[in-house]
């Protein structure tokens, strides 16, 4: 028995209508019916390797590092004239903060707009949806992100690899949590 290609249910062989939606079939009289299109092909991913990823962040803890190291001279500036207790209060504590800020928006901000931070553009790898076709909101990114904190520990992203290492997407906590993936761009 024949089905309808465009709602898929049963109908009679010699129907030159469909019952249920009455698209018309290959047997109406004077009416072209195009074939219904083959599905597209299952996308296979191409996660982005674990060495990939680790240069990445190598390359953006680098770059990070320098900008943070340049918003920090003022504050070091202003803690040499300062006692120790209240260089810690007045210049340790506010520069930790921003820096934090600083890591946590950067990733956020990229990874949201493009996929790529700097790191993974010249890596070729960008994040992307669970699916594998979409990018990113802004959202996603940030708890992402700061769930980096969690597999930054004890040192170095060490349980950010073995969890990449043994889960079938390569996803990190953050990359669970968040649905994203890291691909090969």
């Amino acid at each position: 028995m024949p089905f309808c290609t465009n709602c898929g249910k049963e109908i009679a062989e010699d129907a030159a209508f469909c019952p249920h939606c009455g698209t018309p079939t290959k047997r109406a009289p004077g009416v072209l019916v195009p074939p219904m299109p083959a599905p597209p092909p299952t996308m296979e991913l191409r996660y982005a390797t674990i060495s990939a990823r680790f240069v990445a962040v190598l390359v953006d803890t680098i770059l990070l590092a320098i900008v943070g190291f340049l918003i920090g001279i003022p504050f070091n500036i202003v803690a040499f004239f300062l006692a120790p207790p209240l260089e810690n209060i007045l210049v340790a504590w506010p520069l930790a903060v921003i820096n934090a800020l600083l890591w946590v928006g950067y990733f956020s901000y990229f990874e949201a707009s493009s996929g790529q931070t700097f790191g993974k553009r010249m890596m070729g790898i960008k994040v992307v949806d669970v699916n594998g076709i979409s990018g990113i909101d802004l959202g996603r990114s940030l708890v992402r992100n700061i769930l980096r904190i969690i597999d930054f520990l004890p040192v170095f992203y060490i349980i950010g690899v073995l969890l990449i290492a043994t889960n079938p997407r390569r996803q990190r906590l953050g990359d669970t949590v968040a649905r994203t993936i890291v691909v090969r761009a």
